[in-house]
């Protein structure tokens, strides 16, 4: 399994429509802030990677993700385990 870095980087990829390999923090960060799909993903990858220790920034992090679902309509289980582009394989489903 890829880890977390790389997984950010293929998401957002998807969501911008490039090579994962080009995409830098600055394409990052401009993605997190102008969509709030992949700000949900994000979250949903950083804890899934942090479950295993169940301390405050877990439960914390918990609640910020339920506040983000419910904030914009998207329901994402963080125990999912999806490859990078996360986006890319949602709509090839449809």
């Amino acid at each position: 399994m890829d880890n977390l870095k790389t997984l950010i980087k293929k998401d957002c990829a998807a969501y911008s429509g490039m090579n994962w390999q080009d995409v830098k923090f600055n394409h990052i960060l401009v993605r997190y802030i102008k969509t709030p799909g992949f700000k949900v993903t994000c979250h949903m990858r950083y804890l899934n990677k942090i479950s295993h220790h169940k301390g405050l920034l877990y439960f914390l992090e918990r609640i910020h993700y339920r506040n983000l679902q419910v904030k914009y309509g998207i329901q994402i289980g963080y125990k999912l385990t999806v490859g990078g582009g996360l986006l890319s394989i949602i709509t090839a489903e449809l």
